[in-house]
């Protein structure tokens, strides 16, 4: 968990961040992506406030996605398409061409997905300094 210390000035209403944290819920990564990041509900209630006030903290949970798939996977399946490619063509694909493969190979392998959620809180009673932002 990461805790933030916020700028005196700084006092939006829980409601106002809902607000702002709407536009950057999280959604799963797609068929392209290799990583996703939003804010999903603190407590996992489905639909539920991206943002909680407790006891005066503002509580907010992040998602990251990320697909993984091992490298040794990628080159040994890329060399199995080049040695198709040669074995039916009789030629040797170039650069370019075997970097499209590994390409092609990362996004249709990539069944292992983690999923990682950090929470954090804003307490307001706890304010830095004025031009402080260092993290706590």
């Amino acid at each position: 968990m990461m805790i933030y210390a916020v700028a005196p000035d700084w006092a939006p209403t829980a409601q106002q961040m809902q607000e702002g944290l709407e536009r950057a819920r999280f959604a799963e990564c797609g068929a392209s992506q290799e990583k996703s990041i939003g804010w999903i509900e603190p407590r996992g209630e489905a639909h539920g406030p991206l943002v909680e006030n407790v006891g005066g903290q503002l509580i907010l949970k992040l998602m990251i996605e990320v697909k993984v798939v091992p490298g040794s996977v990628i080159t040994r399946k890329a060399k199995d398409r080049v040695a198709h490619i040669e074995a039916s063509t009789g030629r040797k694909p170039g650069k370019k061409e075997t970097r499209d493969i590994k390409d092609d190979i990362r996004l249709g392998a990539a069944d292992g997905v983690h999923r990682a959620g950090h929470g954090g809180g804003l307490d307001r009673r706890h304010r830095a300094p004025p031009g402080d932002r260092r993290r706590q």
